[in-house]
């Protein structure tokens, strides 16, 4: 039981450290690269937009709840592929 808990403490130490090492890496690659409106956008001919779906159906339907709670799905998926 003892080599169980401890697995498990340096697994989800060594996650959180690798998650925060992969948060730090990103920042400092992108920084320059990521927009927070349009106007800060430079012209280009081709560009990438992240957050869209293509087959997202009726996003509004009660107030945006459906999305919300797909959303929430998500992360908790992404959590439980983090821990196993």
């Amino acid at each position: 039981m003892k080599i169980l808990k401890r697995t498990f403490v340096v697994g989800l130490v060594l996650s959180t450290l690798m998650m925060l090492f992969a948060n730090y890496r990103v920042n400092n690659t992108m920084s320059g690269q990521v927009f927070a409106s349009v106007e800060e956008v430079p012209i280009n001919k081709v560009g990438l937009l992240l957050g869209t779906s293509n087959n997202a159906k009726n996003v509004e339907t009660y107030g945006g709840f459906l999305t919300n709670l797909r959303e929430k799905f998500a992360r908790v998926k992404v959590l439980l592929d983090l821990l196993f």
